[in-house]
This record gives C-alpha cells, sequence and structure tokens, in this order.
C-alpha cells in the first residue's frame, strides 16, 4: 500500500506541475491556447505507452521475476523524470526542448504501462484468496484519487494564478 501511495503522490504532482510548468517552458510563447493543446498532446502520447509497457515489462517480469521488472520500470521512470528536469526551456534550445519533453513522456507511459501490470499481478498473487479483491483494489484507488486530487489543486492553482495582477 505504501507503494501505491508514492504513485498517487507522483499524479498529483506531475498533474498539476506539468500542465501549469511545461505549456509555459517548453513551447514558443507565442500563444497560451498553442501551449496548452502542445502539453495536452505529449501527455497523450506519454498514455498512449502504455499498453506497449504492459506488455514488456510482463514479458520481462516472466522472465527474470516481478521484482526485476519493477526495479527496471521505476529506474526508467526516473529517467524520464529526470530528462524532463535536466531539459533547457525552448527560448535556450528551441524546437529540442518539445522534442526531448516527448521523449521523456514516451519513457514514462513505457515505464507506467509496465508498473501497472506488474504491480496489479503482485498484489492479486500476495493476497489471501478471502482478500484478494480488496487488496487488487488499492492500485485503481490510488489512481483515481491521484486524479481527483490533481485535478483539484490544478483548479485551486489556476484560480490563484488568474487572480494575481500581472
Amino acid at each position: 500500500m505504501d507503494r501505491k501511495s508514492g504513485r498517487m503522490v507522483r499524479l498529483v504532482c506531475v498533474c498539476c506541475v506539468c500542465h501549469l510548468f511545461l505549456q509555459l517552458f517548453f513551447f514558443p510563447d507565442s500563444d497560451m491556447t498553442a501551449q496548452l493543446l502542445n502539453t495536452a498532446g505529449i501527455f497523450a502520447v506519454g498514455f498512449l505507452m502504455r499498453p506497449v509497457g504492459g506488455w514488456l515489462f510482463g514479458s520481462i517480469a516472466d522472465r527474470v521475476g516481478r521484482k526485476k521488472a519493477m526495479t527496471f520500470s521505476v529506474l526508467l521512470m526516473s529517467f524520464g523524470s529526470l530528462l524532463i528536469a535536466l531539459t533547457p526551456t525552448y527560448q535556450t534550445i528551441g524546437v529540442l526542448a518539445p522534442l526531448l519533453l516527448l521523449m521523456a513522456r514516451l519513457l514514462q507511459g513505457l515505464s507506467v504501462g509496465g508498473e501497472y501490470g506488474v504491480s496489479a499481478t503482485y498484489l492479486s498473487e500476495m493476497a489471501t484468496s478471502d482478500r484478494r479483491g480488496f487488496y487488487s483494489s488499492f492500485q485503481y484507488v490510488t489512481l483515481i484519487g491521484g486524479q481527483l486530487i490533481a485535478l483539484g489543486i490544478q483548479l485551486i492553482l489556476q484560480i490563484i494564478i488568474n487572480r494575481s495582477p500581472a
């Protein structure tokens, strides 16, 4: 359950920070709507990699074990996050900035897809037969909980930012 709480916190942080931060620093500042749509597109591509990650990491887990597959998945997520953190802004490196952001999101999507499938299997295997559904539900509950918290924080931040004098 601690691992699932970590996923919720990560999802909250990523969703809130990315839409507000990434649109300002990784895309040309000529049109704010275009910035927001570009950021949403980068996020969408990351989600498209999840099924590939599930297939890839499922195969890895079957061959070398769930622990190694999950460790590799976390390392891949860390590398994708580090790439986002270290990528210079659009004003510094131009079009390379959104391309590096895209690559990082592809790695993160691949990683999450692998983590989701492997952890679901692990949760159902570690639970007793009479509590299997209960333990397995934590994965989905923390996912949706994180999304709802992220949405709430993003709405609050948008209200605060829009009220600030420019």
